[in-house]
């Protein structure tokens, strides 16, 4: 029997980006405006804060150091140390397909940003986000394409290998992924891997009867370079090809885990090469 994993979810699920440094405040007409287009799922807030904010304050450090960001102007780094006031942006809706807020709060943050003369800021990555910004809709799960929304970041760990993490699963509902002990070399790999994993599990939550309490995925999952495709809404490569992973929900930082398949023979870091052979491939 194959096992499976019981993942909590909530009845609500939310998205937020930053519009950095207004130069004009925002006019009561334009939020009413935002919030009238709206779908009835999806509720819109704007709130003020300042640059000590914790959804804010590592992320403009980030943006303000040269090594950690090289491609960012010093002179935007420097307004938004300096700026007094932020706006964020934030869309929640319930649970489940379509997730209509990540489309709407991200047009919300362009319309408010054209506005105000204010920067576009997605706090997570941190990353400068482009000038117009606007995503295209997805009407269909075909058009859903989840390297849109998630991002993934890397750190060196004790071992001087890398941990990987995805940066924005938890926008939609799922936990974030989670693999170590990765050399550089695989990184590229790996990155394909958590987008193209990241789609399958979507396509999971998004299949969820909405009257389920949490979702429950394999305990082990097939990942195709079809799969990683989709993730970008690109076309699939001719030749199908496919790697096995075992995942581990962890309690404590409500991550999931990816390891080797429990039937694997060989060492853990021989399965991490191939995983990188067949996603690159």
């Amino acid at each position: 029997m194959t096992a499976k994993i019981l993942l909590p979810v909530a009845a609500s699920v939310s998205a937020a980006y930053v519009v950095a440094a207004p130069e004009e405040p925002v006019p009561a007409a334009a939020v009413t405006e935002l919030v009238e287009a709206l779908p009835p799922e999806v509720e819109l807030r704007v709130e003020e804060i300042d640059g000590a904010d914790p959804s804010l304050a590592r992320a403009i450090q980030v943006l303000s150091c040269p090594d950690c960001s090289p491609d960012v102007d010093p002179l935007i780094a420097v307004l938004l140390e300096m700026a007094k006031r932020h706006l964020r942006v934030t869309c929640t809706a319930p649970l489940g397909w379509p997730p209509s807020h990540l489309h709407w709060c991200a047009l919300a943050t362009d319309r408010l940003a054209e506005l105000t003369g204010g920067i576009r800021l997605d706090p997570r990555r941190p990353r400068l986000l482009p000038n117009p910004w606007r995503p295209e809709p997805f009407l269909s799960r075909e058009d859903f394409a989840i390297g849109d929304w998630v991002s993934t970041g890397f750190a060196v760990g004790d071992d001087e290998l890398y941990v990987m993490r995805t940066v924005g699963l938890s926008w939609i509902g799922l936990p974030e992924l989670r693999a170590g002990r990765l050399s550089e070399e695989l990184l590229h790999g790996w990155l394909h891997l958590f987008h193209g994993l990241g789609h399958v599990l979507a396509g999971t939550l998004f299949e969820r009867p909405p009257d389920r309490r949490g979702v429950e995925i394999e305990a082990e999952q097939v990942v195709t370079v079809a799969d990683v495709a989709a993730s970008h809404r690109v076309a699939p490569p001719v030749r199908r090809r496919q790697v096995a992973v075992r995942l581990r929900y962890d309690v404590r930082t409500r991550d999931l885990c990816l390891l080797a398949p429990a039937e694997f023979a060989g060492r853990e870091a021989e399965w991490r090469e191939r995983v990188a052979d067949v996603m690159c491939a």
